[in-house]
């Protein structure tokens, strides 16, 4: 297979076999997609910053697998060592290895020195955890912050979880649905850099853990679209 160096177009736009994917994804995927709407092709390879529709057109990617992909597709380097940590752990959740130890130690090294020693890292996933953690952090730095400012900035937080519907429509991308309608309605509970959660975050794996040393008071609040009165949690930061 031919090294990919330069772009080429040689037909349409979307080609054949691209349009016969592209007809099949839209009769089997949710309007939730987004890039192939505008950039009418299907990927057959890719490699440095090049990547080849199934049709043969070679195309230079600026999108860079949304900005993730520094050294582009398929860097020896990458696909190594992809290879030889596959072979030894998938997937660890949040569990500490040798080699996340390493990663961590490498990405604060790279931040200026004054820095380092007052830097975490958060690694996302799907718990409330992450959100609240979040939160809690930007109410410390939005209040660091105003310290040097005449005029300060406030925050107010509403945490909910749950699932929701992903709208597009005129090319944008929206959220619908109760849990979406509840997060809005919990946020317009806070006051001035105030978090409040539902009880489906708070009763979240590690959420609790995380919030031990802050001031969390319990309340019952009546919302609008909702008929019960719900579980809530205010969260006051502790310094």
């Amino acid at each position: 297979m031919s090294e990919l160096t330069h772009p080429r177009v040689t037909g349409s736009i979307p080609g054949p076999r691209s349009r016969v994917l592209l007809d099949r994804q839209a009769e089997r995927e949710s309007n939730a997609r987004t890039y192939p709407r505008r950039l009418t092709i299907a990927i057959g390879r890719a490699q440095g910053s090049y990547i080849e529709d199934v049709d043969g057109n070679v195309f230079i990617d600026f999108l860079t697998g949304a900005g993730v992909l520094a050294l582009g597709h398929n860097h020896p380097e990458v696909v190594e060592s992809v290879e030889k940590q596959l072979r030894v752990l998938c997937h660890g959740l949040d569990f500490p290895t040798e080699l996340k130890d390493e990663f961590v130690s490498l990405q604060l090294s790279l931040l200026p020195e004054g820095m380092r020693d007052e830097m975490k890292i958060q690694f996302c996933g799907p718990a409330g955890a992450n959100a609240v953690d979040a939160a809690l952090t930007m109410i410390e730095r939005i209040e660091a912050f105003n310290q040097n400012i005449s005029q300060p900035l406030i925050l107010k937080i509403g945490i909910h979880k749950g699932h929701s519907i992903a709208v597009t429509l005129n090319d944008r991308l929206d959220y619908f649905g109760q849990t979406v309608n509840i997060a809005s309605r919990i946020q317009s509970l806070a006051d001035a850099n105030e978090i409040y959660v539902s009880s489906a975050v708070y009763n979240a794996p590690g959420v609790a853990e995380t919030l031990k040393a802050h001031h969390v008071t319990p309340e019952q609040a009546s919302v609008k679209g909702v008929s019960e009165k719900l579980q809530v949690y205010k969260i006051k930061v502790q310094k």
